[in-house]
């Protein structure tokens, strides 16, 4: 390593002091080797021996070290120029005005100024940042145990620098980064070994994730997808022999698209090239297979009529035309698509097809070159020789009843004070039966005559007094519905109480249905009983 003249670095102010007699080669105790903890807001190397290099792992500093020990967020191996290489050698901090802090802790609470163990005189950061700060341990002289006590003590510790906001002329106690390293202190002595972080080395790509290959129909999206480790650029190639390849035109991630596939791009393989600093590495190569056509759509060119085959046929006919004589095809069918063969057309352009493997039903046949283009097309239904037909017949019978049936013949509403409305009471279920042959429907309407009072000189209340809600006692069949509900004292007659559309049937069975009765008792109506008459009538539409 060569070294510029330390006046550089003391010029910053960060390392005056620290020349002195060199390291002993050997010391007498030697502490346990200690771990590197990648939980530093990034590596911190200690520097000494006298030439600024960093010590080779497993090397024991004194507590005291006269020589001085500074740190760098680089690791240091002879080559850098002091004097050139600054930059490389200060820690990062962010733009504005901060301060940092040398410090020794127990690890786990580096970034608690609190718990500090012991710690050294705050500097206050100028551009460009932070260089070669002084991590002498018995330079530290603040903080509890203080490194007196640590040295005596012994164990293992975080020894590094943090960083914290300037507030005024008093730093926060806020740690906004912490560079540290792992230091194992034998009591008395206070001889310690360091921590080197791990100097990583660039590996190539590894691919992670090969990709598959892929089959679709002609015109449709082809993916592939692939993966790999620390890979900072990766591209697609394709080739259509597997032993040439080039660069697909902006396929620069880990998923290439091919959309609209053609014909032509039957076989063709594709591979992913990752790429870093250190090297590259290829995938595995995927192969892209067009399957086949796309169904043709009524509207499609080249439709053709297709002679329906007999039944039981295991060939048929296409009529391909003159213009497609004596050509080779191969055929496809749908409705779930089948290749089936070549064909050769005739003089007259037709081609006869065996369609043995196919089902019963409805296909599509079509003629295809090599190319999946289709010439000729048309839709084709099969039977099978098999099927039979038999005329049947069924006379459907009816009762040919339309009627009421069971309605009661009286209906008691209890009693009820004047201004009151009487609880509802039961009118009793019936029956409605349309079984007629030709169901034209029907509609069933009550009527009410005004109410009279015998024993009070036939007093009159109107029969909208008469509150009336149709029920179904059973599922209504299809088609019938009921009439809404008359509200005691505003009630509306005739009503229609319940209907039955064209084509509803009650079958022989009938529906039954019910009615909840009530009355509203005027201010002024009279004691005694009141009577009228309610009337069902059930018409045909």
């Amino acid at each position: 390593m060569r070294i510029a003249k330390l006046r550089r670095v003391a010029a910053v102010g960060l390392v005056a002091g620290l020349l002195a007699t060199a390291l002993p080669a050997t010391l007498a105790h030697a502490a346990e080797e200690p771990v590197w903890d990648d939980t530093s807001s990034g590596p911190l190397y200690l520097l000494s021996n006298g030439d600024y290099n960093t010590p080779a792992a497993g090397t024991e500093l004194t507590w005291d070290s006269g020589i001085g020990v500074v740190g760098s967020p680089v690791f240091v191996d002879g080559e850098e120029d002091w004097g050139t290489d600054f930059a490389n050698l200060y820690f990062p901090h962010s733009d504005g005005e901060y301060a940092y802090t040398p410090f020794i802790s127990l690890p786990g609470q580096e970034r608690t100024v609190s718990a500090w163990q012991a710690y050294a005189d705050t500097v206050i950061i100028s551009a460009p940042g932070i260089l070669a700060p002084n991590l002498t341990p018995i330079q530290f002289p603040y903080g509890t145990p203080g490194q007196a006590g640590l040295r005596s003590a012994g164990g293992t510790y975080s020894i590094g620098i943090a960083v914290r906001d300037r507030l005024g002329s008093v730093p926060g106690n806020t740690v906004l980064a912490a560079y540290y390293t792992t230091i194992s202190v034998d009591a008395g002595t206070g001889n310690y070994k360091f921590a080197t972080p791990t100097v990583p080395v660039p590996q190539a790509p590894v691919v992670t994730q090969q990709p598959a290959n892929v089959s679709v129909d002609l015109g449709a999206t082809a993916t592939f997808t692939a993966a790999a480790t620390d890979a900072t650029e990766v591209k697609w190639q394709s080739s259509s022999d597997g032993t040439t390849w080039a660069d697909v035109n902006g396929a620069t991630s880990a998923t290439l698209t091919v959309a609209n596939v053609t014909a032509a791009q039957n076989g063709t393989q594709y591979h992913a090239v990752f790429t870093n600093a250190s090297g590259s590495v290829t995938t595995d190569a995927a192969t892209l297979t067009v399957t086949g056509p796309v169904e043709p759509q009524a509207g499609d060119p080249n439709e053709v009529t297709i002679p329906a085959p007999a039944e039981g046929a295991t060939s048929i006919t296409v009529p391909a035309g003159a213009a497609n004589a004596n050509k080779t095809f191969t055929v496809w069918a749908w409705s779930d698509r089948t290749n089936l063969g070549q064909v050769t057309t005739d003089a007259d352009g037709n081609a006869t097809v065996d369609v043995s493997s196919l089902g019963v039903g409805e296909h599509t046949i079509a003629l295809a070159e090599s190319d999946f283009s289709i010439k000729a097309w048309g839709a084709v239904t099969l039977a099978s020789l098999t099927t039979t037909k038999t005329d049947l017949a069924v006379d459907v019978t009816t009762s040919n009843k339309f009627e009421l049936q069971g309605v009661a013949s009286s209906a008691d509403l209890g009693q009820v004070q004047r201004g009151q409305t009487s609880a509802p009471v039961a009118l009793g279920a019936f029956t409605v039966v349309d079984d007629r042959a030709l169901l034209p429907g029907w509609t069933l309407t009550t009527a009410v005559d005004d109410f009279t009072n015998a024993s009070a000189d036939n007093d009159v209340v109107s029969k909208s007094a008469l509150g009336l809600a149709p029920a179904a006692v059973s599922d209504l069949p299809v088609g019938v519905s009921l009439g809404t509900a008359q509200t005691a004292g505003s009630g509306e007659y005739p009503a229609l109480f319940a209907q039955g559309a064209e084509d509803s049937s009650t079958l022989e069975a009938g529906t039954q249905l019910n009615a909840d009765l009530s009355f509203a008792a005027p201010a002024s109506a009279k004691a005694g009983t009141y009577s009228s008459t309610l009337t069902l009538s059930l018409v045909s539409k």
